[in-house]
């Protein structure tokens, strides 16, 4: 049978059938047209399958079985810069330095252990994705195409709101910076200050508005080239005179994946009707992340100054002086290695575990030059958490041994942008907040929760491990029934918080590497999810308060810990918000505003009977919290999307459609405020 043949049965079958305009016959005609003589090689992207089973579940309703397609993505026409001052313009990407020569400069890569071992041939690599393309494939591809959604895994917070060294110019005024999991190492996300200029992800672009005394002005924008609908503007870093932006991009194109021919694979069409199987046509989706630079030194005039593209999800990054460190997932694919730049990944910077079903990319590239990728590795797992500290990326994830629940650990090198591993380990439970991992001195300190088959109940523990990832102490069997919600490591002392019906704030003393010791311990009713230290001898903590009977939460409450003495802790003050039944403060730390030394605690909730989010600023003042400000976020989507910041006396609230700003010295009185729309 003909195309011409199968648009005909395609046209017949699709009457009565509501279908979008991109997926009209008339439309695939035009794109079967457009793909003739152009054979590539069928790519399934894990992180598009629940999208494309929703377009096949409306085209397999309508349509023969057999034949797959994809809706048409319509490119948006770029703007022009006469439409709006300061648009960015789109400069060619240069040619990418070989990374093989690279490889080749800086030395061989080690073994994570026997965790991550490095590939010693290609074959080894083309080998491992196919003995684990099957079970990714039925993992992701079965389990979603006979309609069961699978749960993604959570992610740990990895961002928040502002960054950027000041200038000479915002030098004298003081501004908000990064919430960080770990002093100098930045991160990226959707909202960045470097003390004049307020950089907003704003509709799939960066809004970039002056702020002087309060009052605002958009000056001008970046737009950066998306080639679908479905591309994302993700985050960004400012520093300097430099702006360094993430863009997710999906390409979608139809392509033939048999010819018509005989043998076992007929499928019925209609009546007295039959095509073969293998003459299908397929969605060829491809994901990648791609990392732009731009030169802001003039604000209402950026430019492009570089480009890498990068196979794979985006998942999320790091920023250590001018090194900016892109980490993405990318789905297991038989002959087919993920490439940073115009090249694949060479096998001797590929990690092989035991198995595994998605590849973490990770690469390093220089803000000095944009457009050369410093160093690449690829790491195939099942999935892993990420934490980084100054010199090192630590990839954690939770596994089984016999019948006991563990952590693996394993740990890379950065040097000067240079990724190897140097070591991996094992430790019993599982890490279930951000802050549980800690890098200080050479020393990695974690806090697991470890379910107890003996006891049918929950442990605690604290292990720390040399700079080789070898033991060196631990604490046991800490409150035993309850579990970890939140840490914070302040240099050689720990606060973490367990919870069940009471909520104990444990302080444990890791002075002593190998004779690790509990301090002190304060109970209270509720629990807190987020720990912040608030200048030397303060800690604040965001949670829930609960009823201590049948633990029911009674709202979002703010605790300030007196932790001056880590053997007598004691409470300076609580405040509950009743009306408030969940914060994004919680789970993700980038969207909180805290700073002891300008007295301004600045975060969302959330109150789920009329869905009303409310941005909240308290101080600190004479030992009780003090409210300033309070209002009704009604041009807030969601609560995640929400940031505050400060620049000199003035505050200001910002999302991706309005900013608003306040005086901080008269009262938090409303100055002025921006609609993006």
């Amino acid at each position: 049978m003909s195309e011409q043949d199968i648009l005909k049965k395609i046209k017949e079958s699709a009457d009565g059938v509501e279908i979008p305009e991109s997926l009209k016959p008339e439309k695939i005609e035009t794109m079967l047209k457009d793909n003739q003589g152009k054979e590539k090689r069928f790519r399934w992207k894990a992180s598009h399958l629940v999208a494309t089973a929703a377009v096949l579940a409306l085209l397999l309703g309508a349509l023969p079985v057999g034949l797959l397609l994809s809706s048409e993505n319509e490119i948006p026409e770029s703007a022009s810069t006469n439409e709006m001052s300061g648009v960015a313009e789109a400069v060619e990407v240069e040619e990418i330095k070989d990374l093989q020569e690279i490889t080749a400069e800086v030395g061989p890569k080690q073994d994570a252990g026997d965790m991550y071992l490095v590939a010693k041939s290609e074959e080894e690599v083309y080998t491992f994705l196919e003995e684990n393309y099957d079970e990714y494939y039925s993992r992701y591809f079965y389990g979603l195409t006979n309609g069961a959604v699978m749960e993604e895994a959570k992610e740990t917070a990895d961002g928040t709101a502002l960054s950027a060294e000041p200038d000479e110019a915002a030098e004298k005024l003081s501004y908000s910076t990064t919430n960080l999991q770990m002093a100098g190492v930045d991160e990226s996300d959707i909202v960045k200050t470097n003390g004049t200029h307020i950089f907003v992800v704003a509709d799939d672009q960066i809004k970039i508005v002056e702020a002087s005394n309060g009052k605002m002005k958009q000056v001008g924008s970046i737009l950066p080239k998306l080639s679908s609908f479905t591309d994302c503007v993700q985050e960004m870093y400012v520093d300097d005179d430099k702006l360094m932006l993430i863009v997710q991009q999906c390409e979608e194109n139809m392509e033939k994946t048999g010819t018509a021919g005989g043998g076992s694979g007929y499928l019925p069409l209609q009546e007295n009707s039959e095509i073969c199987y293998d003459m299908a046509y397929s969605v060829n989706t491809s994901i990648s992340t791609i990392l732009y630079t731009y030169d802001i030194s003039n604000p209402a005039s950026p430019k492009q100054i570089g480009s890498i593209r990068q196979d794979g999800t985006y998942k999320t990054s790091r920023k250590i002086g001018d090194l900016v460190y892109l980490f993405t997932i990318d789905s297991i694919e038989r002959n087919t290695i993920p490439r940073v730049g115009d090249v694949a990944i060479p096998f001797d910077s590929i990690y092989l575990p035991k198995s595994g079903t998605q590849g973490l990319v990770i690469s390093s590239i220089s803000t000095e030059k944009p457009n050369e990728v410093v160093d690449n590795t690829l790491i195939f797992n099942d999935y892993v958490e990420i934490y980084v500290s100054s010199n090192a990326i630590y990839l954690y994830n939770s596994n089984y041994t016999g019948e006991q629940e563990v952590t693996e650990i394993a740990k890379f090198s950065l040097n000067n942008g240079r990724i190897s591993a140097t070591a991996a380990a094992t430790v019993p439970g599982t890490v279930r907040d951000t802050f549980a991992i800690n890098e200080y001195g050479n020393e990695l300190r974690v806090l697991t929760t470890l379910w107890d088959s003996d006891a049918r109940a929950n442990t605690n523990q604290l292990y720390i491990l040399d700079k080789n990832l070898n033991p060196e102490g631990s604490i046991k069997n800490i409150a035993q029934g309850e579990q970890i919600y939140a840490a914070r490591y302040f240099g050689d002392l720990v606060y973490f918080i367990t919870y069940r019906n009471m909520d104990p704030l444990f302080v444990a003393d890791l002075s002593d590497s190998k004779n690790p010791k509990i301090l002190g311990e304060l109970e209270i009713t509720g629990y807190s999810d987020y720990l912040h230290p608030w200048g030397e001898d303060k800690l604040l903590g965001i949670g829930y308060e609960t009823d201590p009977k049948d633990s029911s939460r009674e709202g979002i409450k703010l605790v300030m810990f007196d932790i001056s003495n880590p053997g007598e802790l004691s409470i300076l003050d609580t405040v509950v918000l009743k009306n408030a039944d969940y914060s994004a403060a919680l789970y993700d730390y980038k969207s909180v505003l805290a700073d002891a030394g300008e007295n301004i605690i600045g975060f969302t909730t959330t109150q789920y009977n009329d869905y009303q989010i409310d941005y909240h600023v308290y101080s600190f003042e004479n030992g009780k919290f003090k409210e300033q400000l309070t209002f009704d976020v009604k041009r807030s989507r969601i609560e995640e999307d929400c940031r505050g910041l400060y620049i000199g006396d003035y505050f200001y609230f910002v999302n991706e459609v309005w900013m608003g700003s306040f005086n901080r010295k008269g009262g938090y009185k409303a100055v002025d405020e921006l609609e993006f729309y």
